[in-house]
């Protein structure tokens, strides 16, 4: 296993490639969670304002509706 590894290669590039991806790959595992956490938490708020309705449901006077 050790000699297909990139981390034990002679090449300084390879070395250094082999720890970017894992750094990459750990940083993904552990902010995948956080991320659907945050995209849910932003889609109830925005779900919220949308339906509170607030000044889309007021009308000025003699702006109503007429058919």
């Amino acid at each position: 296993m050790q000699q297909n590894s990139w981390l034990y290669s002679d090449s300084f590039l390879k070395r250094a490639f082999a720890i970017w991806g894992h750094a990459a790959v750990a940083h993904l595992i552990i902010m995948i969670p956080f991320m659907i956490l945050w995209f849910l938490m932003i889609g109830m708020i925005f779900s919220a304002v949308m339906n509170s309705g607030g000044m889309m449901d007021q009308v000025p006077p003699g702006m109503e509706y007429q058919q």
